[in-house]
């Protein structure tokens, strides 16, 4: 009959430490994400001002308009 007999400890198996393939695609992957975070927020950013300018331009537009009709 064998299994663990009362009061002997088991040794803990060792934690996994990270390969250095997994090391190098982390660090790989860092700057590739960072990078499409900074083209995203870009974006966004600049396609909100082209919508910015083109209200504005439309609203001096609309007050010329007003304007000629006075």
């Amino acid at each position: 009959m064998s299994g663990p007999q009362p009061g002997v400890r088991r040794p803990q198996p060792a934690a996994r430490r990270p390969s250095p393939v997994q090391l190098t695609l982390l660090a790989i992957s860092v700057p590739v994400s960072v990078l499409g975070v900074a083209l995203f927020v870009a974006g966004t950013v600049r396609r909100q001002a082209t919508a910015h300018v083109l209200e504005v331009i439309e609203m001096q537009r609309a007050g010329a308009r007003q304007k000629k009709r006075a």
